[in-house]
Order: C-alpha cells, then sequence, then structure tokens
C-alpha cells in the first residue's frame, strides 16, 4: 500500500505541476496579447495625437499664408498701380493652385495605382488604369466640345 500511494502522490505532484505550467504559458499568452493590444492602441493615440497637432500647426500655417497674400497684394498694388499689381497677383496665385492642384492629382492616382496593384497585380492593374484613364480622359473631351 505504501508504494501505492507512493505512485498516486508522485502522479498528482506531477500533473499538478503540469497544469501549473500550462496555466502559467496560457497567462503568459494573454499578458503578450494584453501588452500588444495595449502598445497597438498606445500607437493609435499618438498617431492621433500628431495628427491633430498637424491640423493645428496646418491651420496656423494658413492663416499666416493668407496674411502674406494679403500684403503681397497691398505692395504690389502700390507699386505697379491698381489694375496691373492686381493682375500680376491674380496670375501667380493661379499657377500657384494650378502646381498644389496636380500635385495632388499625382499623390491620389500614386495611391490609387499602389492599391490596384497589390489587388490585382502589376499587369492587370496596368490596364484597369489604363482604361480608367481612358474613360476619364474621354469623359473630359466630351465636355470640352
Amino acid at each position: 500500500e505504501g508504494n501505492d500511494a507512493g505512485l498516486k502522490h508522485t502522479c498528482f505532484l506531477n500533473w499538478k505541476h503540469l497544469t501549473q505550467d500550462g496555466l502559467n504559458a496560457k497567462d503568459s499568452n494573454h499578458q503578450r496579447s494584453e501588452v500588444e493590444r495595449l502598445e497597438k492602441m498606445l500607437g493609435d493615440q499618438g498617431k492621433a495625437h500628431k495628427d491633430l497637432q498637424q491640423l493645428q500647426m496646418s491651420e496656423q500655417e494658413k492663416k499666416k499664408r493668407e496674411a502674406e497674400v494679403v500684403v503681397a497684394t497691398i505692395l504690389k498694388k502700390w507699386e505697379m498701380g491698381a489694375k496691373q499689381g492686381l493682375l500680376k497677383e491674380v496670375v501667380q496665385l493661379w499657377g500657384k493652385h494650378t502646381v498644389e492642384t496636380k500635385k495632388s492629382g499625382r499623390k491620389r492616382q500614386a495611391v490609387h495605382d499602389a492599391l490596384l496593384k497589390s489587388f490585382e497585380g502589376d499587369k492587370r492593374a496596368a490596364k484597369h488604369i489604363s482604361f480608367l484613364n481612358w474613360k476619364e480622359l474621354a469623359k473630359s473631351e466630351k465636355h470640352v466640345r
């Protein structure tokens, strides 16, 4: 009977250690996943904070640019006369607007191209992009006529 009790005791101790090791592993995995989740959440919050700061800075910069444009317009009117100064300012602002619009369009097109390439593959995306551009060109030409 002593031998049987010892075997039972040994089996129980091994079962206890195996069970605790399994629970510890589960807790460890749970802790790792929780840490990853919290780090991701912290990263997202940091990104949101940076975006908000960028928005506030861009609003301040926009106000500053508007003030600079007003001052430049007044100076040009004073230097060249009202009509000629205003005309020069309008042409310059139109040129800047055109450059910014084209840059924005190119960025948007690059993102669109990258997404299509990742979803459809290079060859099929190239065909798709070509047809989309052709369609838009045909539409714009129709409006011109």
